[in-house]
């Protein structure tokens, strides 16, 4: 088609952009953990705060549970333990009442036992005994659940005090991730023994018991065919009679095993609180491994 006197020509087409190059795999992968690194980050500055305060919190309400502040250094604002003792009466479950117990525990020890046992052997079929123990007398349970929960939380504030200085000094980096997971891993750790502490008691041989020295102060004696054992099981204190007895026929032993139990409030509340502790630190591991799975796919 002609074109008119005065108008201007088409203009020419313009070039096709040359074809997009490809990133190499060096540099997605670079672009990756960047991503990634920067994620990190994110989450640091969003959670770290957050699951230090909510750790010494929970910690802090389980030491003054277990009566085991004073095992924790430089802890600022935490009440002493008491020195109020508790009584608790044990019963049977089973209903049979073969076997009544009371226990006064003053934080960790116990400071009086008595116990009521049907025992044909002696007079009135009931044996009756108590023990003011002139040794001391400790839970072992108890006492090894307060010092992991001690050790967590002195590691949740020595961590907190590190983490800060890291941070101060280089910002959010991979320096002060590795603090928050080792922290983080630590007192999952020291949670979950101090848990197995209480709700996997270590069974004694009877030989154990019998030279158990506590119990020895009872009055009066036990028979010679009892042994007893006091131990934790999750949040009841529980109190087991070993009756041992030896057969005629062919020496043989049997042993029947009468127990009662009570009810530790305190444990509820301590049990509930430490899954409450490793629940959040898991989660937050959680969320770091989540990062660096998708950029090892990747």
């Amino acid at each position: 088609m002609a074109t008119s006197i005065g108008s201007c020509p088409p203009a020419p087409p313009s070039p096709l952009p040359p074809p997009s190059q490809p990133l190499s795999k060096t540099a997605t992968n670079m672009s990756i953990n960047e991503l990634s690194a920067k994620e990190g980050c994110w989450l640091q500055a969003h959670k770290a705060g957050e699951i230090f305060r909510e750790l010494e919190c929970l910690l802090r309400d389980i030491c003054n549970r277990l009566k085991v502040n004073n095992k924790v250094e430089n802890l600022t604002g935490a009440p002493q333990p008491s020195q109020e003792a508790e009584k608790y009466t044990l019963v049977s479950r089973s209903h049979q009442d073969v076997l009544k117990a009371t226990v006064t525990l003053l934080n960790e020890n116990i400071i009086q036992a008595e116990i009521t046992l049907k025992h044909l052997k002696m007079a009135g079929g009931v044996f009756r005994s108590t023990a003011i123990p002139n040794v001391q007398w400790k839970v072992q349970q108890l006492q090894d659940t307060g010092n992991q929960c001690a050790r967590a939380l002195q590691l949740v504030i020595k961590s907190k005090q590190r983490y800060d200085r890291c941070v101060k000094r280089n910002g959010y980096d991979g320096q002060s991730e590795s603090l928050l997971l080792s922290m983080l891993t630590g007192v999952k750790d020291l949670i979950s023994e101090a848990r197995t502490c209480l709700t996997m008691p270590r069974k004694k041989s009877l030989l154990e018991l019998c030279q158990f020295q506590p119990t020895k102060c009872f009055n009066p004696p036990l028979a010679p065919d009892i042994l007893l054992s006091y131990y934790i099981s999750s949040t009841k204190i529980v109190c087991a009679a070993y009756q041992v007895v030896t057969l005629k026929q062919n020496g043989s032993q049997s042993v029947s095993v009468y127990q009662a139990e009570a009810q530790l409030p305190h444990l509820v509340d301590v049990l509930h609180s430490m899954n409450a502790v490793f629940s959040r630190a898991q989660d937050v591991i959680n969320k770091f491994n989540a990062l660096k799975l998708r950029s090892d796919i990747l």
